[in-house]
């Protein structure tokens, strides 16, 4: 799945040429191997694509607080979007993530081996974002099927609505991961800012791993 935000670009930094890099190698890379998610590279990108409201939430009674901080959000008006980012180490079950995804706003997300907040990476917890961006989520399913074509799954009509940025985020363990990235790559060439990577997790166990309004996805690209 891939999720589109409008009218965002990076302020003084040439990501057009970084993306070309990026698409045909670095994320190539990054989607067939873990990531660390880190927070700051997402704020590299435009100091206003997050809101001024993002937690790391490590309690002992990490669900409920997750719970409460995404109702508080699905009330504020200046957050039109949330991002999750979580740790695999959380061992949440499916059903808690389930939950955590029944927010009444556009939310989408990954379980990663660990995360960076901060100055500190964490192998447990979870970041919860405030997007001040809408985001149009879409999701690519069957990211292991080989009778699948991706290219026709992706709506190249985005590229007239002014979105700038866009997140992908894809299950790790998928096997048609470079299929799907040479796809995203014909479809929308250097149109777009990219930010994202495979989630998944180091038990090298495919599981869900990609957090949506639908729920909890495996085999599956956002």
């Amino acid at each position: 799945a891939f999720c589109s935000l409008k009218a965002l670009h990076a302020e003084g930094f040439s990501f057009l040429t970084f993306f070309n890099w990026m698409v045909k190698s670095n994320i190539r890379a990054m989607c067939n191997n873990y990531i660390i998610l880190s927070v700051n590279w997402i704020q590299l990108l435009h100091p206003n694509i997050l809101s001024m409201k993002h937690f790391l939430l490590q309690s002992e009674n990490l669900f409920e607080d997750c719970l409460s901080h995404l109702h508080q959000l699905s009330k504020d008006p200046e957050t039109q979007s949330i991002l999750i980012l979580s740790c695999d180490n959380n061992n949440l079950t499916d059903e808690q993530y389930n939950e955590l995804c029944c927010i009444d706003k556009p939310i989408f997300g990954g379980i990663f081996p660990q995360i960076i907040y901060g100055d500190k990476n964490h192998d447990k917890g979870v970041v919860i974002c405030g997007l001040s961006q809408k985001a149009d989520i879409r999701i690519i399913k069957n990211l292991s099927d080989n009778n699948v074509d991706y290219e026709e799954q992706l709506d190249d009509s985005i590229l007239d609505d002014d979105f700038k940025t866009m997140f992908v985020f894809v299950d790790g363990f998928a096997s048609r991961i470079s299929a799907f990235i040479d796809s995203l790559f014909n479809t929308y060439s250097l149109e777009l800012n990219f930010i994202g990577g495979g989630a998944g997790s180091l038990s090298m166990v495919q599981k869900p791993c990609i957090l949506t309004n639908d729920g909890l996805l495996q085999d599956v690209a956002i």
